[in-house]
């Protein structure tokens, strides 16, 4: 069955996370190598090394062309990420760093909290489950 409102939704939510891992993706390599060339130091110093970019982009691409398989691909990222974001945030207030790339870290670990937050809540709406274990929802 086709519900229009929920393929709304996944496309927005969808869009969101495309935007957040390009804004990522500027965060956590673009700008540490560029400031690092630019300042002689090493940009492996900088970067904090992690996939979650690309399953992220995974999850954005299963939304958009509304698989079957994106609710349960939005789900095993979500849940992941929550706890993992929640954690590592813990540990960055326990030893508060006001160093630029560690804030700016920071910042977008708490946008990612959010996200996710706000994911996994629609995930769990009652009829998104269902419309997803059907047909594939149909975007068009």
């Amino acid at each position: 069955m086709r519900d229009v409102r929920i393929e709304h939704e996944a496309r927005s939510f969808a869009w969101a996370l495309l935007f957040m891992v390009f804004w990522t993706v500027m965060l956590k390599y673009a700008a540490p190598v560029i400031w690092a060339l630019r300042n002689g130091v090493n940009p492996s110093e900088l970067i904090m090394w992690d996939a979650w970019p690309a399953a992220h982009l995974a999850v954005v691409i299963l939304l958009l062309k509304g698989k079957k398989a994106a609710w349960r691909a939005a789900f095993l990222v979500a849940i992941p990420e929550l706890v993992i974001i929640i954690w590592k945030l813990r540990m960055y207030f326990l030893s508060f760093d006001t160093n630029l790339w560690k804030v700016n870290w920071a910042i977008n670990k708490t946008v990612l909290l959010a996200y996710f937050f706000f994911l996994l809540i629609w995930l769990l709406k009652p009829g998104v489950r269902k419309a997803y274990a059907g047909e594939a929802v149909q975007n068009g």
